[in-house]
């Protein structure tokens, strides 16, 4: 798929994105966001809200690699390696079985100064479209509601 078709794209499924971001209550840290970088290989969410048990933040940056998209989906997510994320790394370490400080499986990459969550749907499938099917959106909403405890 060209360059040009799959940040088309992105940017139709971060549209939604931000949409989502966009229900829950202002950050402190300003806006949440969500925003395409080097022509479709990252999505950057800023200020991604998380449930008030996760401390000692209310929201966190994620980052997700795109290479791939639309035909496979983000491989997990990237989180800032810092002193203030420290407990919330262990946090979803708990709640995720594992984080690693590089990327753990073949297909994902790492991201120097992150650590990659294991995140993806069950039995690893992707049908991508972006109305019905699977897509960035939905994969964050599913991110959402585990963070809260509900089952995917």
């Amino acid at each position: 798929m060209r360059t040009s078709e799959r940040v088309r794209l992105l940017q139709a499924d971060t549209k939604n994105v931000q949409f989502f971001l966009d229900q829950f209550s202002a950050s402190r840290n300003g806006k949440r966001s969500v925003q395409i970088v080097e022509d479709g290989e990252l999505v950057i969410l800023k200020n991604f809200p998380l449930p008030n048990k996760y401390l000692p933040h209310d929201e966190i940056d994620l980052v997700l690699v795109t290479s791939n998209y639309p035909q496979k989906p983000p491989q997990g997510m990237h989180v800032l390696q810092s002193r203030e994320n420290g407990k919330l790394l262990s946090q979803l370490q708990e709640k995720f079985g594992h984080t690693y400080n590089g990327a753990a499986v073949s297909e994902a990459e790492e991201i120097e100064g992150y650590s990659w969550l294991c995140v993806h749907y069950k039995n690893f499938k992707w049908e991508f479209d972006l109305d019905w099917g699977d897509n960035l959106y939905k994969l964050l909403t599913v991110f959402s509601n585990l963070l809260e405890g509900e089952k995917s």
